[in-house]
């Protein structure tokens, strides 16, 4: 039903499991959440009564990104293979937790810009800043159509 990310957070112990839920790129559409629903209730212990929900969807902005090619290097296939990195680097996160909370870090913004093009980018600059999401939140990329390439 489109969901790839699932997180629980610790159960408070009264019967109640909250799970949070997100798909590839973000949240589930309504019906998908549904059907979600509906086939855990199906199958879930008597003693227990799931809460499925949308994580909340945080916008990880990479439009301050600067990506510097290497000489006849800039070209739209190696910009749209950097895009698609970015997007697939953040699409693939978890869902952060008190337990294990998720940051969103430089590093691992610009491994994806490399790994997007390997051996053609020259030099990458973001002045975005690390990001440590809270229980329950998932990122999402933004400003990837803004990102600035160059020579």
């Amino acid at each position: 039903c489109g969901i790839t990310r699932v997180a629980f957070p610790t159960p408070p112990g009264d019967g109640t499991v909250p799970v949070w839920v997100a798909g590839a790129s973000g949240q589930i559409s309504a019906p998908q959440l549904v059907a979600a629903r509906a086939y855990v209730e199906e199958r879930r212990p008597h003693t227990d009564t799931p809460g499925i929900n949308h994580a909340t969807v945080v916008n990880v902005d990479v439009s301050a990104l600067t990506v510097r090619f290497k000489p006849s290097k800039n070209t739209l296939a190696n910009r749209e293979a950097v895009k698609a990195s970015i997007q697939a680097t953040i699409n693939a996160l978890d869902i952060s937790t008190d337990a294990d909370p998720v940051t969103v870090d430089e590093a691992a913004i610009k491994a994806a810009v490399y790994s997007g093009a390997p051996g053609l980018v020259r030099d990458v600059d973001w002045s975005g800043t690390d990001a440590t999401l809270a229980a329950g939140e998932v990122a999402v990329p933004a400003g990837v159509n803004s990102i600035a390439f160059s020579e």
